[in-house]
């Protein structure tokens, strides 16, 4: 779904407003962006909140695969 500027920023101010709320009034919400904006609103809006909560471990890994250092090569922290 393509968002025009208006939907991405009532969905903004969605999510903002979701994001601080149990799981239970997130719900609630979702719900009323669907009745008010239709089931593909309410989709992006609960998506978005998933992958808000959903843990990562990108911050701890490179984005690239480093090859692992010469056996014989110097360390600069040692």
């Amino acid at each position: 779904m393509q968002l025009t500027p208006g939907q991405f920023a009532r969905l903004s101010k969605w999510f903002d407003e979701a994001a601080g709320l149990p799981p239970s009034g997130r719900e609630v919400l979702i719900e009323r962006v669907r009745r008010d904006e239709g089931d593909e609103m309410a989709l992006q809006l609960a998506n978005l909140l998933n992958a808000h909560d959903r843990p990562t471990d990108t911050m701890d890994q490179p984005w690239v695969p480093l090859p692992p250092p010469a056996a014989d090569e110097e360390s600069a922290f040692r």
